[in-house]
């Protein structure tokens, strides 16, 4: 009997446990039904449109300075250096005397020459003379032709002699003047390698002399580079270049592109260009290194932020707002990439939107709620 009752508890039992079980999950499946049930919301996602402008696309490039005459001042005679009429960083202007070599021995060098004129004029008036008496011998028939030719050989001769002793008097007129070593341009004296009573031979450099007006520019740009800047119409313009000192400064004064070289370095890949620049204040000096920038302004060309890219697989993307504001990954051309912003050629145009901020929370595909947003203000260019 006792173990019948305890049978029918136990029964009793499970029965209640299968009762609850069955109600909970009833319960619980009505409400995930009602959840599924009831729609979601789209998030909100900043988004914006790209802005259409001109943008400044300078090149960058190292560059060296040379004066557009720099020369080496030599001696041209041999001599002691007399005197030195000016100083290291001085400067001259054309004709300026610089150095004087000793001027004694060509002086009496040209006194002689002189002398030698002298006397073959004379000997040239005695064949002159002797040549027309031989001519009224000739005509009275006292004397022969023959004495006659010889008469006008002699005379010849003594002409020719004049003519040699006349270039000797020029030629010491010529060494005697190249003893003064004079400024053959308006510049600046560099180091003076000689000093009063220096013995100099023919060539030994004296000091340099550097022209104090436009100096010249030098850079490298890659062949690439150089059929993109030859390329446009005004890439000769007269303001085009401007130049960073070494330490930094902006040069106050624009330059040009003057030339470029005929051959591109096949070693280097590159070909060099020449820029001109004014240096009124003469603070560009033969030597000087510095950094030139080629200006150049990319017209009416698509920017974005760099904060609406990224990078699949290497290829820059943006997530475009399509058709019921369904996200569309879109891949990028860009063509110029500045600190903070993409210059973009292709992919996108003026009047497309796409997302600012949330990358990373989003996903192709999804819908959003677009609120809009100027890039201009967070992201200033």
């Amino acid at each position: 009997m006792h173990k019948i009752v305890a049978k029918h508890l136990i029964l009793r039992l499970l029965w209640a446990s299968a009762c609850l079980i069955s109600g909970a999950s009833s319960v619980s499946c009505s409400k995930v039904a009602k959840a599924a049930a009831e729609p979601t919301s789209p998030e909100v996602f900043s988004v914006t449109t790209p802005v259409v402008m001109d943008v400044p696309a300078d090149r960058h490039y190292v560059a060296s300075v040379q004066n557009t005459s720099h020369i080496e001042l030599c001696a041209r005679v041999e001599g002691f250096i007399e005197k030195v009429a000016v100083d290291e960083g001085q400067h001259v202007s054309k004709g300026q005397l610089i150095f004087a070599l000793g001027r004694q021995a060509f002086e009496m060098s040209l006194r002689r020459a002189h002398a030698r004129l002298k006397s073959a004029r004379a000997d040239l008036r005695m064949a002159e003379i002797e040549l027309a008496n031989t001519q009224t011998l000739l005509e009275k028939k006292i004397i022969a032709k023959v004495d006659m030719d010889l008469a006008q050989a002699k005379a010849d001769a003594a002409a020719a002699a004049v003519e040699e002793a006349a270039t000797d008097v020029a030629e010491a007129e010529r060494l005697l003047t190249l003893t003064e070593v004079r400024a053959p341009f308006d510049g600046i004296i560099n180091r003076l390698s000689k000093k009063a009573g220096s013995m100099v031979n023919v060539g030994d450099v004296l000091t340099t002399l550097s022209s104090d007006g436009d100096v010249f520019v030098y850079f490298n740009v890659s062949e690439q580079e150089y059929l993109e800047i030859s390329s446009r119409p005004d890439y000769a313009a007269a303001d085009g270049l401007s130049l960073e000192l070494a330490d930094g400064r902006a040069y106050p004064c624009r330059g040009r592109i003057e030339t470029l070289d005929a051959v591109i370095d096949k070693t280097m890949g590159t070909i060099a260009f020449r820029g001109r620049f004014p240096n009124p204040d003469h603070v560009l000096r033969h030597g000087a290194s510095c950094k030139v920038a080629v200006h150049n302004t990319l017209k009416h060309v698509v920017v974005i932020p760099q904060k609406c890219t990224f990078e699949v697989q290497h290829r820059l993307c943006v997530y475009r707002v399509g058709q019921g504001n369904k996200l569309q990954m879109e891949e990028v051309q860009p063509i110029l990439r500045l600190p903070n912003h993409f210059v973009i050629g292709q992919g996108l145009g003026e009047q497309d939107q796409i997302l600012f901020e949330g990358i990373q929370l989003v996903h192709e595909g999804q819908v959003i709620e677009p609120q809009n947003r100027a890039w201009d203000a967070p992201a200033p260019l």
